[in-house]
C-alpha cells in the first residue's frame, strides 16, 4: 500500500484569518472543521484555554515548565516570532493500531519566546495539544511541567 508523502502548507497568519485571531495579547487557533478553539494569552502568564462549540471546557489556566535552576519557562512570556502551519496527511503508525493509516489533519501554531524556547501548539478536529521545545546549547533537567 503507497503512503501519501506529508503535506504541509506554510501560511502567513495573514492569509487564513479565521485559523488565527489576535486580539491584545490573546491568540486564537481553531481546528480544521472550526469547532474547536484554543485560545493562548500571553500578558503576565502563558496561559490556555479551550472552547469546543461555544462551550468552555478547560477556562484560563497557566501553562508552565519548570527547568534546572529554578528557570520557569511560560511564566512573563514575550513572544518574539509567531509561525502557523496546517497539516493534511496520513501516517503510518510505528506501533500497530486498528488502522494501517492514520489520518492527521490539524493547524498548528508556533510561539517563539525571549528565553530560548517555543511552545507548539496544534487544534484538531479531534482536540489539542501543546509541546514546549527549548534551544539550550546544553542538555537540560526538567523538573515539572504543569497546567494550574
Amino acid at each position: 500500500m503507497k503512503i501519501i508523502s506529508p503535506l504541509f502548507l506554510l501560511l502567513l497568519a495573514g492569509m487564513i484569518p479565521a485559523t488565527l485571531t489576535h486580539s491584545q495579547n490573546i491568540l486564537t487557533l481553531e481546528s480544521p472543521d472550526k469547532t474547536i478553539q484554543l485560545n493562548i494569552n500571553t500578558t503576565d502568564f502563558l496561559e490556555v484555554s479551550v472552547v469546543i462549540d461555544s462551550v468552555v471546557i478547560l477556562d484560563y489556566s497557566r501553562l508552565s515548565m519548570s527547568v534546572e535552576d529554578e528557570q520557569v519557562l511560560g511564566l512573563n512570556p514575550k513572544i518574539r516570532k509567531k509561525h502557523l502551519d496546517q497539516a493534511d496527511r496520513l501516517v503510518e503508525p510505528v506501533v500497530s493500531e486498528k488502522f494501517a493509516l492514520i489520518h492527521e489533519k490539524y493547524n498548528e501554531l508556533r510561539l517563539k519566546f525571549k528565553g530560548d524556547y517555543q511552545v507548539n501548539f496544534r487544534a484538531y478536529n479531534e482536540g489539542v495539544a501543546w509541546q514546549f521545545e527549548t534551544f539550550y546549547k546544553d542538555e537540560i533537567t526538567v523538573n515539572r511541567e504543569q497546567l494550574l
